[in-house]
This record gives structure tokens, sequence and C-alpha cells, in this order.
């Protein structure tokens, strides 16, 4: 299936249309940047259509790994790009919890808290 969708930055979800093309484009291929994939399809490489590319990715059901290398298929990654990839994750999970636990701490610290 070698369908060139035409990647429009939206506001709404993506369709299950464009995740599938999100997909088949990375099928086969090792990691490749969002520019790469706007690129081969004569897209504008701006953060707007990067940030469609992230929202798609995020709407594959799991099926796409991203990292500082780009993107690639969870199901073709070796067991070692995928340990990596997952203790990547895991890591900013926990980093995120330790902010959000640092900020609860800022804002109910202050005395009264508005509604």
């Amino acid at each position: 299936m070698n369908i060139q969708l035409d990647l429009i930055p939206k506001k709404q979800l993506p369709s299950q249309l464009e995740v599938e093309w999100l997909v088949n484009t990375l099928r086969g291929c090792d990691w490749t940047t969002a520019q790469d994939i706007l690129e081969a399809q004569g897209q504008p490489t701006t953060e707007e259509f990067k940030r469609r590319i992230r929202t798609l990715v995020s709407q594959a059901g799991g099926r796409i790994a991203g990292g500082q290398k780009g993107y690639k298929l969870v199901a073709e990654m070796t067991a070692e790009e995928y340990q990596h990839f997952r203790n990547w994750m895991l890591g900013q999970a926990t980093e995120m919890q330790r902010r959000v636990v640092v900020s609860d701490k800022q804002f109910y610290s202050r005395q009264p808290v508005p509604a």
C-alpha cells in the first residue's frame, strides 16, 4: 500500500488512514526523522508539520517508537533497540512524575489556595 498522504496540519486527531500511511512509510526503514519523512513527501519541514508526525506516532497504538534518532516501527526493532527505547521512555516518565511532585509541593505550600 503506497499512499502519498497530504499531511495538512490539523487540530483534530488524525484519521486511521493517516496513521496507516505513516506505518507504511516506515515499514522496512531504519530510524527515520520527521524531516526525512516530510521531505520525501514534498511537505514543508516546519515545526507544525513535525508536530503532526508526533501526533500520528502517539495515535499509532504503540506500533511506532520515537526517539533522538527519529521513528521506527516497534515490530522491526532489534531487542537492543527496543530495550534502549523502553528504558528511555521509562526514564522520561520517571522525570515527569518527579516534576509533578515538586510542582505540587510548590503549589500546595501557598496559603490560601485559590479555587
